[in-house]
């Protein structure tokens, strides 16, 4: 499924920059109702869909904490529905070191399973956890600073997808809704600001 929705994603990830701000947190309110909802290997024709609660983020806290980078997303509603979930994460250093941190959940393994890339796409290993708590609707992904190098800044993009078949016509390609933090269109085209280890 990474590879149906890796398209799509690298859409909804694209970044551009800004000018330094610091700061050790910060939390990004999203508007209610903005899922945009499309096809898996669709590239375009997404519509918003503001009845669309399931993944629908509400707010996302990054903290740059001494040992840690946790980033916390909060959702109208979280639910093990649909084909399969993921929550994306990019950062990125002051000295252009990137990783892609991809939490991907599904039927058969709704606590998820995250994997990390470097910006070649390589993976790697470096003690990236997670919690999906359906219960409170929330999504925590805790990156070791090691990870990234120890950096002394670090900025992010985060958003999320999900799936769910066409149950009207099944042999049309599943349906993606597609969410960000940062702002109410199909891609999250900016960073967080720049934040400092605090």
């Amino acid at each position: 499924m990474r590879r149906i929705l890796g398209t799509t994603m690298a859409a909804a990830l694209i970044v551009s920059l800004g000018a330094p701000a610091y700061a050790a947190e910060v939390t990004l309110r999203d508007k209610a109702g903005d899922v945009s909802e499309g096809r898996v290997d669709s590239p375009g024709g997404y519509v918003y869909q503001s009845d669309v609660r399931e993944g629908d983020v509400v707010r996302t806290n990054f903290r740059h904490g001494p040992r840690n980078i946790v980033v916390t997303s909060t959702f109208r509603a979280l639910d093990g529905v649909g084909e399969y979930h993921g929550y994306y994460l990019r950062l990125q250093t002051a000295r252009k070191l990137f990783r892609e941190v991809d939490l991907e959940a599904g039927p058969g393994d709704w606590r998820g399973r995250t994997t990390v890339t470097r910006g070649d796409g390589k993976r790697i290993s470096c003690g990236v956890t997670h919690l999906i708590n359906y219960a409170t609707n929330t999504v925590r992904v805790v990156v070791p600073r090691t990870c990234l190098g120890k950096p002394k800044v670090v900025r992010a993009t985060a958003a999320n997808a999900w799936t769910r078949p066409d149950t009207e016509d099944p042999s049309q390609a599943d349906y993606v809704e597609i969410d960000n933090p940062h702002n109410s269109y199909t891609e999250a085209n900016t960073w967080t600001r720049w934040l400092k280890r605090g």
